[in-house]
């Protein structure tokens, strides 16, 4: 609150809202557009803080990510936080200057760590149903985070790759002697109900952006 309330602490302005902090249980991710008069607000702040509730922040490991390309060095000299120039992980998300290359730093890893997994468990023994199931329970749900916390367009080169490494293991390279539609249809419908990470990456990205519509109406 005192962050937030502070006229000095500047945060970036996105549609009518302007952010400055963001607390996810001991994560803190603050957001300055004015670094030269924000951080020397904000910190006597955060170490008041820090003496009332117990916790204590290690500024010599804490991370900065410059975003301004006219970012002054004397700033790195100043303060002693550890400076990062190619990006930052915050909540498993690595964050990087530029919004073009984000989708690709954090579901490339994902994607390329699913096909050596795939690779390992296709030496197993397992019906169809099981393979999916395991695809279920494992990779869905690091990829569905992803979709969740990066509402931006996924790229079609990344979500091509990801579906040929599933539908191999599961059709073990083999030719499918069903239609690919199966795989994906309800199983009320008779298919195998394998999940399309597409359609969750899209409803994902449209909730968030029903939630920033709304706010921006209030």
């Amino acid at each position: 609150i005192a962050v937030r309330s502070n006229p000095n602490v500047k945060g970036v302005i996105a549609g009518q809202q302007e952010h400055k902090i963001l607390l996810y249980d001991d994560d803190i991710l603050l957001i300055s557009r004015n670094p030269q008069i924000t951080v020397p607000t904000m910190c006597p702040l955060i170490d008041d803080f820090s003496q009332i509730s117990g916790y204590k922040i290690n500024w010599s490991k804490s991370e900065v990510m410059p975003l301004s390309k006219n970012h002054n060095n004397m700033l790195e000299v100043q303060w002693p936080f550890k400076w990062v120039s190619s990006g930052l992980v915050h909540l498993g998300i690595k964050l990087v200057p530029g919004l073009e290359k984000i989708m690709q730093v954090n579901f490339q890893p994902v994607i390329q760590e699913t096909q050596n997994l795939l690779q390992n468990w296709s030496k197993l023994t397992m019906s169809i149903l099981g393979r999916i199931n395991l695809v279920k329970m494992i990779n869905v749900l690091k990829i569905n985070y992803l979709s969740y916390m990066l509402p931006l367009a996924l790229p079609l080169s990344l979500l091509k790759e990801y579906n040929k490494n599933v539908e191999s293991f599961i059709c073990q390279v083999k030719k499918p002697l069903f239609n690919r539609t199966k795989l994906y249809s309800a199983k009320s419908l008779g298919g195998l109900s394998l999940p399309r990470v597409d359609w969750y990456h899209w409803s994902f990205s449209l909730s968030q952006w029903t939630k920033i519509n709304m706010v921006n109406e209030l």
